[in-house]
């Protein structure tokens, strides 16, 4: 099995978590990996963590710009990938096991599917979400079932040429957090020949207080509340134009605990 796996590292006001993330990565006993850190315009010291491993690893590639946000971030990391498979990671959360891509790979190539799913451990409700056997998800009403678990891309090892040929990028009018994710599953989820959903995976998702999505600043709870309004806009659009329905999907755009921040 020696697939390339590109793996896209976004950056940003991370350093007391990206040892651990990077750490993770390195490990695993699947090999053939492409490690690309986009270094989103971060503040902080995070340069010198990742520097170190890149001198260490030449399978670290490293991309710097200004700060344009996790959107940007990941489109400029898709369109430096070359491996058959990519993955998403943000620089707080890590992989909790070593043959997190080995198990991911082996069921991508076994069922040819366009986009694999792990399970994920959720630090801030102390619960792993995930299925307990191999499982292969086909219709839209799955499809939707599968996202409502949570709406994020890390979760997802998506096949690079399907990405391509669906023109799924990310949505850069996006500029801070909030509302990208969705979209990009979405589009992504609809247009995938089926998932496989794969047992014994677990991305670990942490809690960062720095993030957006957990701040209490009103300036950035604003940016967030515009985002997700945008984002839930343009999930529905597709849907009508695709001619779907969202009529089970979750509302996650903002939580509760922004809403009441005021």
């Amino acid at each position: 099995m020696n697939e390339l796996i590109s793996v896209i590292v976004t950056v940003h006001s991370v350093k007391k978590y990206l040892k651990k993330c990077l750490e993770s990565i390195v490990s695993q006993t699947h090999r053939a990996l492409e490690i690309i850190i986009v270094d989103d315009g971060s503040p902080d010291n995070s340069a010198k963590i990742y520097s170190e491993y890149a001198r260490r690893d030449e399978r670290i590639k490293i991309i710097r710009q200004r700060n344009k946000g996790v959107a940007a971030a990941r489109n400029a990391g898709l369109a430096a990938a070359t491996g058959k498979y990519v993955h998403f990671i943000d620089g707080d959360d890590y992989l909790a096991g070593k043959d997190y891509y080995v198990k991911m790979l082996t069921a991508a190539l076994k069922a040819g599917s366009d986009i694999t799913v792990s399970g994920f451990r959720w630090q801030a409700k102390r619960k792993t979400i995930g299925t307990k056997r191999l499982k292969t998800v086909k219709e839209m009403p799955g499809k939707i079932k599968v996202m409502n678990e949570y709406p994020a891309v890390w979760r997802y090892l998506f096949n690079k040429s399907f990405l391509d040929f669906q023109r799924i990028r990310f949505d850069q009018v996006l500029r801070g957090a909030g509302g990208e994710d969705s979209i990009f599953a979405l589009q992504a989820l609809y247009f995938a020949n089926k998932l496989t959903l794969v047992p014994e995976t677990v991305y670990f998702y942490r809690k960062n207080p720095n993030s957006i999505c957990n701040t209490k600043c009103l300036k950035r709870i604003k940016q967030l509340e515009s985002n997700n309004v945008y984002a839930q806009k343009k999930l529905y659009k597709f849907a009508e134009t695709y001619q779907f329905s969202l009529a089970n999907l979750n509302r996650w755009f903002v939580p509760e605990h922004l809403m009441t921040a005021r």
